[in-house]
């Protein structure tokens, strides 16, 4: 399911999670770098054959995913999601039992759980109230790949009303339009990745053809918008790939550096940008935790604002990809 890649004197580990590919730090050794692909693997693999899923337990649930989501997740978020599902247990146990099975947690137990966060917490922002259920959404979305469940249950809870905010700016495709018709044509497929692949500025200027796996076919990202500690591997969906792969034909043969001439020469908002691109994912029904990943952002709560693009998919915050 993985590999390991020696980069100068760092060892790495290659895998794939929720559809995409991820690298990290795997240490100074292949040893080392053996035994996180080995746990990494371990954590991610489809148990729902191992285990009579009408006796699966709510704590062994909570132990297979905190297993598996401390490989996956960046700390900070693992941590978020660790506290987040520790205090639902300790709360839905004490509703049911202590050996309570998964498949007795129903919407009804979410929606009290709202409300018992709004009576421990009388000074929280509703805000706070969905951002704790999206984070359970999050968990539960991990037993419907392990089999363990059909359906997420919090897909059936309403989130609580928040105050009206405004959005995050994004380009309408009449502005695109009239960005595009402001660049020379050699500027044209850097602002194309941009929208399409939700690249910085910084990090189209330092792309490299080497950066490029034309065979997996993903483009390595190390700098820029991405603030986790390793870089990240890119898909290059059909889009992205004629881009690159006209643009190539019209630069020397020998060049290394992807575009040469940035920064733009009209005024580009990388910011709007990006919100635009992230915006368009949500349309296409990308997960927020799986857009958090793609950017690899340290922190699953630096996605969560993003949440407001999904009123024109209806009234849940919840969408799956």
């Amino acid at each position: 399911m993985g590999r390991i890649l020696k980069i100068k004197d760092a060892y790495f580990v290659e895998f794939l999670g929720n559809g995409l590919k991820f690298r990290k730090k795997a240490g100074a050794t292949r040893e080392e770098a053996e035994q996180k692909l080995a746990a990494i693997e371990e954590s991610m693999r489809v148990t729902a054959l191992d285990v009579d899923v009408s006796t699966v337990s709510i704590h062994l649930f909570q132990d297979r995913f905190l297993k598996y989501a401390f490989n996956v997740y960046p700390a900070r978020t693992f941590k978020r999601l660790k506290r987040s599902l520790g205090q639902f247990v300790a709360w839905v146990v004490a509703d049911l039992s202590s050996d309570a099975y998964l498949k007795e947690i129903v919407p009804r137990h979410f929606s009290a759980y709202q409300n018992h966060l709004e009576s421990v917490w009388p000074a929280a922002k509703p805000a706070w109230i969905n951002f704790e259920l999206f984070l359970l959404e999050t968990v539960f979305s991990h037993a419907i790949k392990l089999g363990w469940l059909n359906d997420n249950p919090l897909l059936h809870i309403r989130p609580r009303q928040e105050a009206v905010r405004r959005r995050p700016g994004i380009y309408t495709e009449d502005e695109m339009a009239e960005l595009e018709g402001l660049l020379p044509d050699d500027q044209q497929p850097a602002l194309a990745l941009m929208r399409l692949a939700g690249l910085s500025l910084d990090e189209v200027s330092g792309l490299r053809w080497e950066d490029m796996d034309w065979t997996q076919p993903t483009i390595r990202i190390s700098s820029g918008v991405a603030e986790g500690p390793e870089s990240r591997l890119i898909p290059m969906d059909y889009r992205i790939r004629d881009v690159l792969e006209s643009h190539r034909k019209r630069v020397s043969s020998d060049a290394e550096v992807v575009f040469d001439g940035l920064p733009f020469v009209a005024p580009i908002n990388g910011r709007k940008l990006l919100n635009t691109f992230v915006a368009d994912l949500i349309r296409r029904q990308v997960s927020l935790q799986d857009i958090c990943q793609y950017l690899n952002l340290n922190d699953v709560i630096k996605i969560f604002p993003y949440r407001h693009f999904m009123t024109d998919l209806g009234d849940s915050l919840y969408v799956q990809s």
